[in-house]
């Protein structure tokens, strides 16, 4: 086998395993969307602190948050705002767009798992980022296929 050849095919699984993780990134945040929406039970919740910060040296940033939520009588903190993730913002544009997004004291819509009521979130609908995860997928299939040596 050449190298030419060897490297085609290099290439092909590199595509293939990158569309593979994002399609299954995209199927998970769909259901994901699906469970919270039909099982998570929904509270009112109270902003305690929110801010956009820096993760790093490199220019990128986060949404942080605390709020505030009572099931069953019991007060919560939390401090998930999108299931234990957070989208590092590379852009210095950015955190200014999302840094009104919160302000401390301002009522929000908490989700939370009935099972266990710790564990909750205040974003979870479907939105841009998912469909970048399809898009991605689609376009790393599509460098497989025409990647892949006949």
């Amino acid at each position: 086998m050449n190298l030419e050849i060897a490297a085609t095919i290099l290439l092909s699984f590199a595509t293939l395993l990158g569309g593979l993780i994002c399609l299954i990134r995209f199927v998970w945040s769909v259901i994901f969307v699906i469970i919270v929406n039909s099982k998570w039970k929904s509270t009112e919740g109270v902003v305690l602190s929110y801010a956009v910060v820096p993760v790093d040296n490199e220019g990128a940033w986060k949404k942080q948050m605390e709020y505030q939520y009572i099931v069953d009588s019991k007060t919560y903190t939390g401090t998930n705002i999108l299931n234990n993730l957070y989208w590092a913002f590379a852009s210095n544009k950015l955190p200014d767009k999302h840094n009104d997004d919160y302000h401390t004291g301002q009522h929000i819509e908490v989700r939370y798992n009935p099972k266990n009521p710790e564990k909750a979130i205040v974003e979870y609908k479907f939105d841009a980022m998912n469909v970048i995860w399809l898009i991605f997928g689609i376009i790393c299939f599509s460098g497989t296929y025409i990647s892949w040596p006949l």
